[in-house]
């Protein structure tokens, strides 16, 4: 989730907000826009979550935010050619966030819950938090070379983690909505393993309940 570029427009949407011609003594409200369309995007993620699914919510977020991201970096390389190719890059800096609340962001944080039984559960939530703090930090050190050694293709390598993580959510990830633990475990262990007859041994209580929140 924090290697999928959305942190990072995060640091450079006062250089697009500027080039976009807002007034400078604007540009930081513009800058809270930005977060106003996360938290916009999250409420909407967590109304519909339990309607459209954990599943598609990710693949959809995720492709989403590659189309947008795709259209980022051409609005990048045409900003000189059009005068209006600065309002696109700026729209689509509001699209990508919109996409990222409503799939990974709304999504992520709740699969280690739904996923793990609660013996694995908290060193489950202990891997996830020291990968997201670990690659955020990377992030933010990492992302002022990547701007200056791609230039308008800054992008590319997010764009590459965002369809990495919508086909491996397509082959690998069970929907868990409605689900109880076992059902869970069963349809994660026939899509990882395929070729295998045995089912998972699951040890837990005979009772599991829903995972709906």
């Amino acid at each position: 989730m924090e290697l999928c570029g959305n942190d990072a427009v995060y640091s450079y949407a006062s250089a697009m907000f500027v080039q976009a011609r807002i007034p400078p003594e604007k540009v930081q409200y513009a800058v809270i826009g930005t977060g106003g369309c996360e938290l916009l995007a999250t409420l909407v993620s967590c109304v519909v979550i339990e309607r459209v699914g954990r599943r598609v919510l990710l693949m959809g977020g995720y492709c989403l935010m590659t189309c947008w991201g795709s259209v980022f970096t051409a609005a990048l390389c045409l900003q000189s050619s059009f005068p209006w190719m600065p309002y696109l890059a700026m729209s689509c800096i509001f699209a990508f966030i919109l996409s990222f609340g409503i799939g990974p962001a709304g999504v992520t944080g709740i699969l280690a819950t739904e996923l793990f039984d609660q013996t694995a559960r908290p060193a489950a939530y202990m891997v996830c938090g020291v990968l997201m703090w670990t690659m955020l930090f990377l992030v933010g050190l990492g992302f002022p070379f990547i701007m200056e050694g791609l230039s308008h293709f800054l992008y590319v390598p997010f764009l590459c983690v965002c369809v990495c993580a919508a086909v491996y959510t397509f082959f690998f990830l069970p929907e868990t909505k409605g689900k109880t633990f076992l059902e869970i475990s069963e349809e994660l262990y026939r899509l990882n393993f395929p070729g295998w007859s045995q089912s998972p041994m699951w040890r837990g209580p005979e009772v599991v309940q829903s995972t709906e929140l």
